[in-house]
Parts: C-alpha cells; structure tokens; sequence
C-alpha cells in the first residue's frame, strides 16, 4: 500500500483502478488483521481475570516493593479506569 501511494506521489496522478484495488485489498487485510488481534487481546485479559485475585496478596507486594503480578496489576488497571469514568 505504501509502495502504490509513493508512485502516486512521485508521479503527481490521479490513482488508476488497478492501485486503487490494490489499496482496498490492504486496507481490507489491515481491518481483518485488527480484529483478530483485538479477539486475541480480548481472550487474554478474560484469561487473567479467570485467575483468582487476592488482595491480601497484592498489598503485601505493594508493601514490600514487589512488582504486581498480571492480575493484580489488570484488576488495578481495571479500578483505576472506573474511577476516572466516575
């Protein structure tokens, strides 16, 4: 797609048929390719919140310096995105 606009930069035209099946073919290629990685990502943060969350757990790792692990760092992410929606 980049290669087809570059020509039609470089050649200050109008887009022939054939480029402008070309770029639609892409854009198609790039929407189809965005909803499979946004299924993918969806089907990893259910798999995450799956996972029992344990309070206790993640201020005792917050206290001592430690990194969140994926859950709790998600179910904090979660928190702070109601908060600013509230």
């Amino acid at each position: 797609m980049i290669q087809v606009y570059k020509r039609y930069k470089e050649e200050i035209r109008d887009i022939t048929d054939q480029e402008s099946k070309e770029i639609e073919e892409y854009r198609s290629k790039i929407e189809s390719l965005n909803k499979e990685l946004n299924q993918f990502n969806n089907n990893q943060n259910n798999k995450i919140m799956e996972k029992k969350f344990s309070l206790i757990s993640a201020i005792r790792s917050v206290s001592n310096n430690k990194a969140l692990d994926n859950l709790s760092q998600a179910v904090v992410e979660a928190g702070s995105n109601e908060m600013r929606k509230s």
